[in-house]
């Protein structure tokens, strides 16, 4: 039997600033060892790579240009959802914050996931 309802979605997002929010279908899309690896490189002081990737061929920093680039669905002019098979619109983004404020947003990303996603 089929009947309608309303259900709240939790989902987690990634919010650099007050207008960029990505929306994650699930944080089990997140490539994490390439994040731990990028995390692991700028504590070591050795070369971080310009281009981060937190979802692959979904979702990445180009820190050398201070682009996202993503693939996903614009909401509406601050937010925008990635899906786990990447269908959507390719967007680039350029950014505003300083890449300080990148690096603590991948942090706080790869420390969520951490503590989330079970293993």
């Amino acid at each position: 039997m089929t009947f309608p309802a309303i259900k709240l979605h939790h989902l987690y997002s990634l919010d650099f600033y007050q207008t960029m929010r990505i929306l994650f279908e699930d944080l089990k899309m997140i490539d994490v060892a390439h994040l731990e690896g990028a995390i692991k490189s700028k504590a070591a002081g050795t070369s971080i790579p310009a281009g981060i990737v937190i979802v692959p061929g979904i979702l990445q920093i180009d820190m050398d240009i201070k682009m996202i680039i993503l693939t996903a669905h614009k909401i509406n002019d601050s937010t925008y959802m990635v899906n786990s098979v990447g269908h959507g619109d390719t967007i680039f983004l350029n950014y505003t914050c300083s890449d300080e404020i990148i690096w603590q947003g991948i942090e706080y990303l790869y420390h969520m996931y951490q503590n989330l996603v079970p293993k």
